[in-house]
């Protein structure tokens, strides 16, 4: 080998060095693709906090794309936007649907699912091509509907209506999550599991969890306890169910058959408006807050 093969050699692999490292950092700085096996998050002390663009102020179901995308949609608008964790850009916009209250957003392989807050679900192929959509009447119970999130274990759709599922005190205390079959197109009948609001705040209380509480507009403390699911996600590694009530600023972690496992609750200057949640493959958490005395914002969690 002569001396120009041996330094021009030994320069290609400086540079082929550099960039690879300088790759890596920026995978590390951002804290993407880094394994980790734990499942007690520290939702005080996230890794990112993302400000997102104007087109996002309503920010409501995002759903992840890989370990470095979202997709994400918002209040009033048929568009699925998907934006790059590492870049923290809008990547593409998809017109999916005329305009619409769009509360929830899930993907299953190369298939995104919306859900419109009326109980409509609609079913979008080709989305990175050209989108076709299908609309399915879901006929739950409730009048409003946020959350959906795909349950890859057991190949199926989750979906957790915001408000009381019927009319009358013995639903006051009750909400449910329902069952979209994939296979079959069509919502079961029975819910995957009923949970209690009461029993909820019996748990936080039994595991010494302050107090929630908010001020009313007079200035008043608002010691009143609710939760109004606007958010739901599956953790990717154990298959517990997580949901947020935004309005209540609560996270409540269910196993599969509906036992509660564990309460947070979120903290307001962190989540402002949580309405959104995901996981990517690693078990990092994303929750997306609607803007409220400025932009909208994306939180990552590990």
């Amino acid at each position: 080998m002569s001396t120009k093969q041996l330094i021009f050699g030994l320069l290609s692999m400086s540079l082929i060095f550099v960039i690879t490292t300088s790759f890596n950092e920026k995978l590390q700085k951002n804290h993407f693709r880094i394994s980790h096996n734990k499942h007690q998050y520290n939702l005080n002390e996230p890794i990112a906090v993302h400000e997102l663009s104007s087109e996002l102020l309503e920010v409501s179901g995002l759903t992840d794309v890989s370990e470095t995308k979202i997709a994400c949609v918002q209040d009033e608008k048929g568009i699925i936007f998907t934006y790059d964790l590492l870049t923290k850009e809008i990547e593409e916009k998809i017109t999916f649907a005329a305009d619409a209250d769009y509360e929830g957003l899930t993907r299953v392989d190369d298939v995104l699912y919306t859900l419109s807050s009326d109980g409509t679900l609609f079913e979008t192929k080709s989305i990175w091509k050209k989108p076709v959509t299908k609309s399915y009447d879901l006929n739950l119970p409730s009048p409003d509907n946020e959350g959906l999130c795909y349950d890859e274990k057991n190949k199926r759709l989750l979906i957790a209506p915001k408000s009381k599922i019927g009319k009358g005190p013995e639903f006051k205390d009750s909400r449910a999550i329902f069952v979209f079959d994939l296979k079959k197109k069509e919502l079961e009948k029975e819910p995957l599991f009923y949970f209690s609001i009461e029993k909820i705040y019996a748990f936080a209380d039994s595991k010494g969890i302050a107090k929630d509480s908010t001020f009313k507009k007079n200035g008043q403390l608002n010691t009143n306890r609710n939760f109004r699911p606007a958010s739901i996600a599956v953790h990717p590694h154990t298959g517990d169910v997580y949901v947020i009530s935004a309005e209540d600023f609560n996270m409540v972690v269910f196993s599969e058959s509906g036992e509660i496992k564990d309460y947070f609750s979120l903290n307001k200057s962190i989540f402002p408006k949580p309405e959104g949640i995901t996981f990517l493959n690693d078990g990092t958490m994303i929750i997306t807050n609607e803007g409220v005395e400025g932009n909208a914002t994306l939180v990552v969690i590990q």
